[in-house]
């Protein structure tokens, strides 16, 4: 008999790294924080990494395991807090996944929830015509002349990593107004899936860039993009152009700037009539409070593709409890 169990991310770090580069996308980074629960069967070699809250079971990303194997772990799962009475959400997961779980009767409830910006580093956003790439070519030059340097971080320098990490918990502690994130800022974690930039300017360390591999896509994905108080303006574009084109001299095809929210709802099914009248409201609310429409701007000049994500709910319709547990699930602050 096939028996499922779970355990932290921090018991077990080392075990659910190699599941997130070898099969997940962007949003699956998450499920290192150490809020996260890992669910796994010693039988089939997947995890499904998940948050507990408000009774609901809240699912980062599509489950981490090879096609062949997802229909037996995403049984499991669902048998498994179906028996404890449990609403099961999943979060910014694919088309692809989302496509499956309806035909397969996981999903029941599907909303818009989030855009994936992708780009290819073969393409040089600098060499592209319009106003995000004149943009982008102003923001270069005046890096340049401010006199910014690009450094990647390979070796083991206890003073370099000590002032990453404190860049890195300075942004938070100064971050203002209503904020949400999918993790903990934790830069050295979980090494050998990651590479480190930093920007110098002044021989001081003004930017940390962490990347995530993921060998699915044969690319990279934004683990942090922090900059230090009083680091020169443009510091974080000038270090993703410079990354970017690294990436393109190692001949790399892919590379996600993470998911953002959905500018405008496209999908709503299974909600009911009075969730779906209220729906658009609650969104241009939220839209407004958490300023949706300027953090897709920043990342429109690096001329991404777009890849929509959704969640997924087993169950018809979302409630107070569903609502309470997703902003829970979001860190959400206000």
């Amino acid at each position: 008999m096939i028996q499922e169990k779970y355990f932290t991310v921090h018991q077990e770090q080392r075990l659910v790294a190699p599941y997130i580069q070898q099969w997940g996308r962007a949003p699956s980074i998450a499920v290192m924080d150490s809020s996260c629960k890992i669910f796994y069967s010693p039988e089939i070699d997947g995890i499904i990494g998940y948050r507990d809250e408000a009774g609901c079971v809240l699912v980062f990303g599509d489950p981490l395991c090879s096609p062949q194997d997802l229909p037996g772990l995403v049984a499991l799962f669902h048998n498994h807090f179906a028996a404890q009475k449990r609403t099961i959400i999943y979060l910014l997961a694919s088309e692809k996944f989302k496509k499956w779980a309806s035909e397969h009767g996981y999903s029941q409830t599907a909303l818009s929830m989030g855009d994936e910006i992708i780009v290819n580093p073969q393409v040089d956003p600098l060499s592209l015509c319009g106003k995000h790439a004149s943009s982008l070519r102003n923001i270069n030059s005046v890096i340049n002349r401010v006199g910014v340097v690009f450094n990647e971080y390979r070796g083991k320098d206890l003073h370099i990593e000590h002032t990453m990490e404190k860049i890195g918990h300075q942004w938070v502690q100064n971050r203002k107004g209503p904020q949400t994130s999918l993790l903990h800022v934790d830069i050295f974690s979980n090494r050998a899936n990651k590479r480190f930039f930093y920007a110098e300017y002044n021989k001081n360390i003004v930017g940390v860039f962490i990347l995530n591999r993921l060998d699915a896509y044969q690319g990279w994905t934004i683990n942090a993009l922090v900059c230090a108080h009083g680091a020169p303006k443009y510091a974080s574009e000038y270090m993703i152009l410079q990354t970017l084109a690294l990436l393109k001299k190692e001949q790399c095809q892919y590379f996600s700037f993470g998911t953002l929210p959905v500018s405008e709802l496209r999908t709503l099914e299974g909600l009911g009539k009075i969730s779906t009248f209220l729906a658009p409201y609650f969104f241009k609310a939220s839209k407004k409070l958490f300023k949706l429409n300027t953090r897709k701007q920043y990342w429109q000049k690096f001329a991404p593709t777009i890849h929509p994500s959704y969640m997924l709910l087993h169950k018809r319709g979302i409630g107070i409890r569903e609502v309470f547990g997703i902003l829970r699930a979001f860190n959400v602050k206000i």
